[in-house]
């Protein structure tokens, strides 16, 4: 499912989590923790690190003290932010990371003018809820049409 919202201000999102726009020093983790939450091999980690220096790109992260938790990154295109790879280690799951990630991408794209906020998630389906899915919309996103995913036969 695509969503889209407009510049309204984020959410008061609760947790007890610290969010951090990150630079170098933390690529490594954001690798790992997004990557296990998506299913990919280690190696796909590794091409996180070529995030940092692209224009636009920003990765951010939060944490428990120094312990990094959770993932999100947002791209910043003109008027529009794309908002991508939200995930959370699942020791850390029901703390309001997410949320805290979407309440804090929303403002930062807000404050430097953006006025489409856009990001997806998987459609809920028996069986599997899709928690991303009720966060995007509790953030103000609003579903605007599936995307049809096609598979190799």
């Amino acid at each position: 499912m695509k969503f889209e919202r407009g510049p309204d201000p984020a959410p008061a999102a609760e947790s007890d989590l610290e969010v951090r726009e990150i630079g170098e020093e933390h690529v490594h983790e954001f690798g790992r923790i997004a990557t296990n939450a998506y299913g990919l091999t280690p190696d796909a980690a590794l091409s996180v690190r070529g995030l940092i220096d692209r224009p636009g790109f920003h990765l951010y992260m939060t944490f428990e003290g120094d312990t990094p938790v959770g993932t999100g990154a947002m791209i910043i295109d003109g008027e529009c932010a794309w908002f991508e790879l939200a995930a959370t280690d699942p020791e850390f799951r029901q703390r309001g990371s997410q949320r805290a990630l979407l309440a804090r991408r929303i403002e930062d794209a807000v404050d430097v003018g953006c006025a489409r906020l856009l990001t997806c998630t998987g459609e809920p389906v028996p069986g599997d809820p899709q928690h991303s899915y009720h966060n995007i919309e509790w953030a103000g996103f609003e579903p605007q049409f599936v995307r049809q995913n096609r598979v190799p036969k």
